[in-house]
């Protein structure tokens, strides 16, 4: 491999616009120099100083960056396919459109750096320092960032499929209309991150605390939600089809318009929760505790709400065909025009429970506690009251 000593010579050679392929440079200062378009295919960098220098195209595919100083350097629209960085400092550094394919950064710093537009597709990212670095509109597929620190980091329009955040610091980072499909987020941390337009596609995110986040019109779909906290959020308008959002906590949460067909609520918390016109068909409510919650104008079709408490909730002009509501705590719950064809209300209690102009068509109400509820203008046509010999068997004790 030969190797270059001084500064001049470096430059006499790309000013005569030699290739430099296969160059070994050791401690030498190459701060605020013009290196734009060179060739340094295959080279070695130690320890040199490369502060401010122009790197504008140049091809530095599988060089090797050692202990050296980019600080402020423009390396945009360089070719730096699968090169290493070593201990190596790129603060404010500019890569915007540049080839990082397959590139390896070890211990290295990229805080601020400008790198939108650039492809990352395969890079090694771990741990790596990205505070308030330009992604923007970036290719970042399958991209190892475990640990990464990404507090402050624009990833607008960034496509980030099938890349791995665990553990990542995304505190105040901003995804509007981002692509994370695929991304494994287990343990990540997303306090104050804005999230607007964004594609959350087989996400897992369970037990993340997104209370202090901004989420607008995102999609989440069939993501892992399971034990999260989105406590008090105002989720309008977006999609969580066929998401699990089991044991989560949901309370004060704002779903109107929200599309969570299919959607494993199972055991979560909605307290005082908002999911009018709410398009919720076959979603799972199972032990809920729904109490206050305001299901106006919500299309519930086919969902199960088995054991859950529903006391005080709204159901107003709500569709509910075939809903489950077995066991069902319903007291004081008001279902004006609401429609309930074929619904399932075995063993739930219904008092005061306010069923004004509801159609319960061919409902089953066998052993429901209705006292005080309000029937007046209720359709219940063949409509099933208790059933005696069912209570019987379900009362039937083995004898001792």
């Amino acid at each position: 491999m030969d190797t270059l000593e001084s500064r001049e010579a470096v430059l006499e050679k790309i000013a005569a616009g030699e290739s430099l392929e296969g160059i070994r440079l050791v401690a030498l200062d190459l701060s605020e120099s013009d290196l734009k378009n060179a060739d340094f295919f295959d080279a070695s960098f130690e320890k040199i100083n490369f502060q401010g220098a122009q790197l504008t195209g140049a091809n530095l595919k599988d060089t090797i960056f050692r202990d050296c100083n980019l600080t402020a350097a423009r390396c945009d629209a360089a070719n730096l396919e699968e090169a290493r960085f070593l201990g190596s400092d790129l603060s404010e550094a500019i890569l915007s459109g540049a080839n990082l394919h397959g590139t390896e950064f070890e211990t290295s710093s990229l805080e601020g750096c400008d790198l939108s537009g650039a492809v990352l597709r395969g890079a090694a990212l771990a741990n790596v320092n990205l505070k308030t670095a330009n992604l923007s509109g970036t290719q970042i597929i399958d991209t190892d960032l475990e640990g990464a620190d990404l507090q402050g980091a624009d990833l607008n329009q960034a496509n980030l499929k099938n890349s791995i955040l665990t553990k990542a610091d995304l505190t105040r980072a901003k995804f509007v209309e981002t692509n994370l499909e695929g991304c494994e987020m287990v343990g990540c941390l997303l306090d104050g991150a804005r999230i607007e337009k964004a594609t959350f596609l087989q996400v897992d995110l369970e037990s993340a605390d997104l209370t202090s986040s901004s989420i607008k019109e995102s999609i989440f779909q069939l993501c892992n939600l399971e034990s999260a906290n989105l406590e008090g959020l105002d989720l309008q308008r977006c999609r969580f089809t066929d998401s699990d959002l089991a044991k989560s906590n949901l309370g004060n949460v704002n779903l109107s318009e929200s599309e969570c067909s299919q959607v494993k609520f199972s055991g979560a918390d909605l307290t005082n929760a908002k999911f009018q016109k709410a398009a919720c068909k076959t979603a799972d409510f199972t032990e809920c505790i729904i109490s206050s919650a305001d299901f106006t104008g919500a299309d519930l079709r086919c969902s199960c709400f088995e054991k859950a408490d529903l006391k005080s909730a709204n159901f107003t002009n709500a569709r509910m065909d075939r809903v489950e509501l077995s066991k069902a705590d319903c007291a004081r719950a008001v279902f004006r025009k609401a429609s309930i064809p074929f619904s399932l209300f075995s063993h739930a209690n219904v008092q005061g429970a306010d069923f004004t102009d509801a159609d319960l068509t061919q409902a089953v109400l066998h052993r429901i506690d209705d006292k005080n509820a309000v029937w007046k203008g209720a359709n219940k046509k063949n409509a099933r009251s208790t059933d005696k010999d069912l209570a019987e068997a379900e009362d039937w004790k083995a004898p001792k």
